[in-house]
């Protein structure tokens, strides 16, 4: 059986790095092959009557890793200066005004209609809100730098303020007040962290001589990553820093403050970690999208009762999000497309408690919010693509 295992897990690993070549060429993102294969799997073992066990802790693990990886290889990529400073703050927008307003506005709805307590329906609604950067931001190495660029930042702001968010509404407590004070105390925490964590580990990349330097380093990361999570503090935060302040290592070298950590021999490193966060990160993000399809039952994703209000869903989410394209001048083509939903969304969703989860909004609903998301995004490459000037018209 362990043959059979390691077998199966090294086919799927070699064909997922075949399907990330392929959709290059292509030009669809790949998390929709491996979401599809993940599905086909599920069919055959429930052909099959092959008892499946629980893979919830799996789907978060690998979820959870993938998520961190993404926002770092990601934040390694961006190169900060003062001319960037306008795109950076748009897109802060771009993140935080469509999400308040979905939010507010849909749940505003359900408790009228449904006369849910707002708090509750905010709960239910919030994971929709939330872009998923652990699939826009692959899945936009398929368009130009500069669309790519702005969905790093848009989407990695999500991720971040969507969690905050959440557990914001989540936690809320009968005195506002006393709740804004812990929320500021655990900001100011993250920021400590952060500011500590980052100069350490960065400093530790420079420091260390030892061939094997760079998995140990990654573990520290994870596990800064994983303490600020445990207790409640947005750990994403550093993450994102963490990989601006390497990636734009040579910039910050002027800095006396950065002059003493050792900026030249970090910055020696930096592309080898960067190889390693990209090839860990491909592996936990191909099994965790496996792992996903896996997880989708296909009476879910086929339920015509949930697709009605997924698709409802969805509409709200492209109108908010084409509005606020346009106010804040923002390239409506592909950006409209980059907003799929997945990694934070259901994980967010499998985070609230039973009783708190509104009948309407089932797993099916999530599941076909998901995939139709992932589907549309698809869309972006090709429209770019299509209106790229030939080099005759040039």
């Amino acid at each position: 059986m362990v043959h059979e295992m390691l077998i199966i897990f090294s086919f799927l690993i070699v064909l997922s790095y075949i399907i990330e070549i392929v959709s290059k060429k292509i030009k669809i993102p790949s998390v929709i092959f491996l979401i599809a294969i993940g599905i086909s799997i599920r069919i055959f073992f429930d052909t099959m009557k092959i008892s499946l066990p629980d893979i919830t802790l799996f789907l978060k693990i690998f979820g959870g890793i993938s998520l961190l990886l993404v926002v770092l290889q990601g934040s390694m990529e961006l190169k900060w200066s003062k001319e960037k400073n306008k795109t950076i703050l748009k897109m802060f927008l771009m993140c935080i005004l469509p999400m308040l307003t979905f939010s507010f506005l849909l749940a505003w709805f359900l408790n009228i209609k449904y006369e849910t307590p707002f708090n509750t329906a905010l709960i239910n609604i919030i994971p929709f809100s939330i872009i998923s950067s652990a699939i826009a931001i692959p899945a936009a190495s398929l368009i130009n730098d500069k669309n790519r660029e702005e969905i790093v930042y848009e989407s990695s702001f999500c991720d971040i303020i969507g969690i905050i968010f959440f557990d914001f509404v989540f936690q809320q407590r009968k005195n506002l007040f006393y709740q804004t004070e812990i929320f500021i105390a655990e900001l100011i925490g993250i920021i400590i962290l952060t500011i500590l964590a980052t100069v350490f580990i960065a400093w530790l990349l420079g420091f260390l001589k030892s061939k094997v330097r760079l998995i140990p380093i990654m573990a520290a990361l994870v596990l800064v990553y994983e303490i600020a999570e445990y207790f409640a503090l947005p750990g994403l935060i550093f993450i994102f820093v963490f990989g601006l302040f390497l990636g734009n290592m040579k910039k910050l070298s002027s800095i006396k403050f950065v002059s003493k950590i050792k900026p030249k021999q970090i910055s020696g490193n930096t592309e080898e970690f960067y190889h390693i966060v990209t090839e860990i990160g491909f592996l936990t993000r191909s099994i965790f999208f496996l792992i996903l399809g896996f997880y989708i039952k296909v009476t879910e994703l086929l339920n015509l009762k949930s697709l009605l209000i997924s698709a409802a869903i969805l509409l709200f989410i492209y109108l908010i999000r084409a509005i606020y394209l346009f106010l804040l001048k923002v390239e409506i083509i592909p950006n409209i497309f980059y907003a799929p939903r997945g990694l934070v969304t259901i994980l967010l969703f499998l985070y609230i408690p039973i009783s708190f989860i509104m009948p309407q909004i089932t797993i099916s609903v999530v599941i076909q919010v998901v995939i139709l998301s992932t589907l549309i995004m698809a869309v972006g490459p090709w429209i770019q693509n299509k209106n790229k000037p030939s080099v005759s018209e040039e």
